[in-house]
Protein backbone atom coordinates (compact mmCIF):
# COMPACT_ATOMS: atom_id res chain seq x y z
CA UNK A 1 0.00 0.00 0.00
CA UNK A 2 1.35 3.40 -0.92
CA UNK A 3 0.96 6.55 1.17
CA UNK A 4 0.84 10.20 0.20
CA UNK A 5 3.42 12.72 1.36
CA UNK A 6 2.63 16.35 2.24
CA UNK A 7 2.53 17.22 -1.47
CA UNK A 8 0.04 14.51 -2.35
CA UNK A 9 2.77 12.42 -3.99
CA UNK A 10 2.76 8.69 -3.43
CA UNK A 11 5.61 7.27 -1.33
CA UNK A 12 6.68 3.67 -1.14
CA UNK A 13 8.99 1.70 1.18
CA UNK A 14 11.82 1.91 -1.39
CA UNK A 15 11.64 5.71 -1.76
CA UNK A 16 13.80 8.28 0.00
CA UNK A 17 11.66 9.40 2.90
CA UNK A 18 11.80 12.95 4.28
CA UNK A 19 11.27 13.92 7.92
CA UNK A 20 7.84 15.24 6.97
CA UNK A 21 7.05 11.86 5.40
CA UNK A 22 8.22 10.13 8.59
CA UNK A 23 5.93 12.34 10.67
CA UNK A 24 2.94 11.52 8.45
CA UNK A 25 3.76 7.79 8.45
CA UNK A 26 4.18 7.79 12.23
CA UNK A 27 0.78 9.45 12.57
CA UNK A 28 -0.76 6.80 10.29
CA UNK A 29 0.92 4.03 12.29
CA UNK A 30 -0.47 5.44 15.55
CA UNK A 31 -3.91 5.83 14.02
CA UNK A 32 -3.89 2.30 12.67
CA UNK A 33 -2.64 0.64 15.85
CA UNK A 34 -4.32 2.70 18.52
CA UNK A 35 -7.27 4.71 17.35
CA UNK A 36 -8.73 1.85 15.34
CA UNK A 37 -8.97 -0.26 18.49
CA UNK A 38 -9.75 2.29 21.18
CA UNK A 39 -13.01 2.45 23.04
CA UNK A 40 -15.51 5.23 22.44
CA UNK A 41 -13.86 7.43 25.08
CA UNK A 42 -10.12 7.37 25.59
CA UNK A 43 -10.18 8.67 29.18
CA UNK A 44 -12.88 6.19 30.20
CA UNK A 45 -10.66 3.45 28.80
CA UNK A 46 -7.71 4.74 30.84
CA UNK A 47 -9.81 4.66 34.02
CA UNK A 48 -10.81 1.06 33.31
CA UNK A 49 -7.18 0.04 32.66
CA UNK A 50 -5.99 1.75 35.85
CA UNK A 51 -8.60 -0.02 37.98
CA UNK A 52 -7.84 -3.32 36.23
CA UNK A 53 -4.12 -3.04 37.02
CA UNK A 54 -4.26 -1.41 40.46
CA UNK A 55 -7.52 -2.71 41.87
CA UNK A 56 -9.81 -0.58 44.06
CA UNK A 57 -8.89 3.11 44.19
CA UNK A 58 -10.58 6.27 45.38
CA UNK A 59 -11.86 8.74 42.84
CA UNK A 60 -9.17 11.19 43.99
CA UNK A 61 -6.42 8.62 43.39
CA UNK A 62 -7.66 7.96 39.86
CA UNK A 63 -7.94 11.71 39.27
CA UNK A 64 -4.32 12.22 40.38
CA UNK A 65 -3.03 9.37 38.18
CA UNK A 66 -4.81 10.82 35.13
CA UNK A 67 -4.05 14.42 36.10
CA UNK A 68 -7.58 15.64 35.35
CA UNK A 69 -9.91 18.09 37.09
CA UNK A 70 -12.25 16.83 39.84
CA UNK A 71 -15.34 17.70 37.77
CA UNK A 72 -14.01 15.80 34.78
CA UNK A 73 -13.30 12.62 36.73
CA UNK A 74 -16.77 12.76 38.32
CA UNK A 75 -18.37 12.91 34.89
CA UNK A 76 -16.20 10.05 33.58
CA UNK A 77 -16.99 7.83 36.58
CA UNK A 78 -20.72 8.56 36.28
CA UNK A 79 -20.65 7.49 32.62
CA UNK A 80 -18.78 4.29 33.52
CA UNK A 81 -21.33 3.56 36.25
CA UNK A 82 -24.21 4.02 33.80
CA UNK A 83 -22.52 1.53 31.47
CA UNK A 84 -22.20 -0.85 34.47
CA UNK A 85 -18.41 -1.03 34.10
CA UNK A 86 -17.54 0.54 37.48
CA UNK A 87 -19.19 0.58 40.89
CA UNK A 88 -18.58 2.63 44.04
CA UNK A 89 -18.06 0.64 47.23
CA UNK A 90 -17.40 1.61 50.82
CA UNK A 91 -13.77 1.13 51.91
CA UNK A 92 -13.84 -1.72 54.45
CA UNK A 93 -10.93 -0.12 56.35
CA UNK A 94 -12.32 3.43 56.40
CA UNK A 95 -16.12 3.66 56.23
CA UNK A 96 -15.93 7.36 55.28
CA UNK A 97 -14.04 6.58 52.09
CA UNK A 98 -15.56 5.38 48.79
CA UNK A 99 -13.58 3.22 46.37
CA UNK A 100 -14.05 2.57 42.68
CA UNK A 101 -14.03 -1.02 41.48
CA UNK A 102 -14.45 -2.70 38.14
CA UNK A 103 -17.55 -4.78 37.69
CA UNK A 104 -17.22 -8.16 36.00
CA UNK A 105 -18.50 -6.47 32.84
CA UNK A 106 -15.77 -3.81 33.22
CA UNK A 107 -13.08 -6.47 33.67
CA UNK A 108 -14.30 -8.30 30.57
CA UNK A 109 -14.31 -5.02 28.61
CA UNK A 110 -10.64 -4.37 29.47
CA UNK A 111 -9.63 -7.95 28.69
CA UNK A 112 -11.46 -7.94 25.36
CA UNK A 113 -9.91 -4.62 24.36
CA UNK A 114 -6.45 -5.93 25.29
CA UNK A 115 -6.93 -9.12 23.26
CA UNK A 116 -8.19 -7.21 20.24
CA UNK A 117 -5.37 -4.69 20.48
CA UNK A 118 -2.69 -7.39 20.82
CA UNK A 119 -4.10 -9.31 17.85
CA UNK A 120 -4.18 -6.13 15.78
CA UNK A 121 -0.57 -5.29 16.65
CA UNK A 122 0.63 -8.82 15.92
CA UNK A 123 -1.17 -8.87 12.58
CA UNK A 124 0.14 -5.41 11.69
CA UNK A 125 3.79 -6.31 12.34
CA UNK A 126 3.76 -9.78 10.80
CA UNK A 127 4.85 -8.19 7.50
CA UNK A 128 8.27 -7.60 9.15
CA UNK A 129 10.73 -10.45 9.68
CA UNK A 130 12.40 -10.86 13.10
CA UNK A 131 15.47 -8.77 12.18
CA UNK A 132 13.27 -5.94 10.89
CA UNK A 133 11.14 -6.00 14.06
CA UNK A 134 14.28 -5.83 16.22
CA UNK A 135 15.69 -2.95 14.17
CA UNK A 136 12.36 -1.11 14.30
CA UNK A 137 12.33 -1.56 18.08
CA UNK A 138 15.88 -0.18 18.40
CA UNK A 139 14.93 2.85 16.29
CA UNK A 140 11.83 3.53 18.40
CA UNK A 141 13.85 3.31 21.63
CA UNK A 142 16.42 5.72 20.21
CA UNK A 143 13.72 8.21 19.22
CA UNK A 144 11.98 7.94 22.58
CA UNK A 145 15.26 8.44 24.45
CA UNK A 146 15.91 11.59 22.43
CA UNK A 147 12.39 12.76 23.24
CA UNK A 148 13.03 12.23 26.97
CA UNK A 149 16.31 14.17 26.74
CA UNK A 150 14.50 17.06 25.05
CA UNK A 151 11.72 16.97 27.62
CA UNK A 152 14.27 17.02 30.46
CA UNK A 153 16.12 19.93 28.82
CA UNK A 154 12.88 21.89 28.46
CA UNK A 155 12.06 21.25 32.11
CA UNK A 156 15.50 22.67 33.01
CA UNK A 157 14.82 25.75 30.85
CA UNK A 158 17.30 24.66 28.16
CA UNK A 159 16.80 23.86 24.50
CA UNK A 160 18.62 21.26 22.43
Amino acid sequence: MKHKNDFGEMIDAGDDISCADLERLTHELFRHLYLKNRSSNQTQGKVLKILYKKGSLSQKEVQEILDVKPGSISEIITKLEKRELVIRVQDPEDKRRVLLELTEKGRQDVEEFSRNYQNSVMKFFEVLDEDERQEFGRILVKLLEQGEERKDACADGKRK
